[in-house]
């Protein structure tokens, strides 16, 4: 015998299955991407909506196997599911969800540009931040700025952020696409430094490079 209020709570749950099977098959869950040079308000906004939307998708899968096991218990697990956020997601259920890219253009004067991703990374949303740079070459003009000094660049922010995931690589290693795909599905708030061609014209020329 099953009491009136879970056969209820199941038959929502299966119509929420539901209705998740057949928008994922027809619209599978994607990468979510914005430029660095939008507002940041505007940024952490979609950010948050992009996680949550893979929060909803795992709360359903929870209360599933909880159903299952006939582990669910309404006075603990109700108020769990009712505020359920990407703030609850595990790290293995976060590698699974489709990352939140933020694209940023590093040139030889990025003070700038790196104060606001140092200002994204600080709220330990898990985003993944993608500079990409067409030059090595750095220029250090004078600044007032005491949080990023002059001569701050995007390989000094590991010491600068702990916890934060950095990669550094090209199109020429040998591993890129391995590399590439660790730290898009990193649980963790990500910078993933590209040595980049944007003339395609170019490719080989710039995989020479690169590769040197």
């Amino acid at each position: 015998y099953l009491p009136d209020e879970r056969v209820q709570r199941i038959q929502r749950l299966l119509s929420d299955l539901d209705d998740i099977s057949q928008t994922c098959s027809t619209s599978p869950p994607e990468c979510a991407f914005i430029d660095l040079e939008k507002e940041e308000e505007t940024i952490h906004q979609q950010a948050e909506a992009h996680l949550n939307r893979m929060a909803a998708l795992f709360r359903s899968l929870r209360m599933a196997q909880l159903e299952i096991r006939c582990k669910y218990h309404p006075h603990t697990h109700n108020v769990v599911f009712e505020n359920f956020t990407w703030r609850q997601l595990s790290p293995s259920e976060l590698r699974l969800c489709p990352p939140f890219l933020v694209l940023a253009h590093l040139g030889s004067d990025d003070g700038a540009v790196l104060r606001k991703m140092m200002s994204l990374l600080e709220s330990r949303k898990p985003i993944k931040i993608l500079a990409l740079r067409t030059t090595l070459r750095k220029a250090y003009p004078p600044t007032a700025e005491t949080k990023v000094p002059s001569t701050m660049d995007v390989e000094m922010l590991p010491l600068a952020l702990r916890g934060v995931y950095v990669l550094q690589t090209s199109a020429a290693a040998p591993d890129f696409q391995d590399r590439l795909a660790e730290g898009l599905s990193s649980p963790r708030p990500g910078v993933l430094s590209l040595f980049w061609q944007s003339d395609v014209a170019n490719q080989k020329v710039f995989i020479r490079r690169a590769d040197r």
